[in-house]
């Protein structure tokens, strides 16, 4: 198959079927950046301001939501605002990495309410393929597709981290996707 990464951001949102990824090109169109921005700060202040200073030429922020120190809902919304004022996707870099229904909770519940605010979250395949199972089942709830499919939501899967040490490598996911 053809490399599309040669063809402009505009081509590659028309042709997309994804509704969030028709979206991301946009936005990576009409700013001509393809900037992602890793914001992580420690206070909703830094986070805000962050997001204000920076959101005219970025295309997604991605964040690390459980390290503020002072997160209240208000947080959350006015990051949410934020984005839809500077037109960037939010990405919360959880790094999903447990059981499906654990998952499912940390995603579409719990405190952080991960689900409603960001538009792209991350897992890795170390506890297998039923994490993105259970993700996928989340997602195509009718309770969440009613509240979400208009904007649209991505997973990204993880094939490797590069921290010191790192048991989540290339060579490990192609012995967990040769035997499952």
């Amino acid at each position: 198959m053809a490399s599309k990464s040669h063809l402009p951001y505009s081509v590659r949102a028309s042709r997309h079927s994804n509704p969030l990824a028709k979206q991301l090109f946009q936005i990576a169109e009409d700013k001509k950046s393809n900037v992602v921005v890793s914001a992580d700060v420690t206070t909703t202040k830094e986070l805000l301001d962050l997001a204000d200073r920076l959101g005219p030429y970025i295309t997604v922020l991605k964040t690390h939501i459980d390290i503020l120190t002072d997160l209240t809902p208000s947080t959350l919304t006015s990051l949410q605002a934020l984005a839809k004022k500077h037109r960037f996707l939010l990405f919360e870099d959880r790094k999903f990495v447990d059981i499906g229904s654990t998952v499912q909770k940390q995603y579409h519940g719990g405190s952080l309410r991960i689900s409603e605010w960001a538009h792209i979250v991350n897992c890795a395949m170390l506890a297998g393929p039923g994490i993105v199972d259970a993700l996928a089942q989340t997602a195509s709830s009718p309770v969440f597709q009613r509240a979400y499919a208009a904007e649209g939501r991505a997973l990204l899967i993880l094939a490797e981290m590069t921290s010191k040490g790192s048991m989540a490598t290339g060579t490990l996911y192609g012995v967990v996707g040769a035997g499952g």
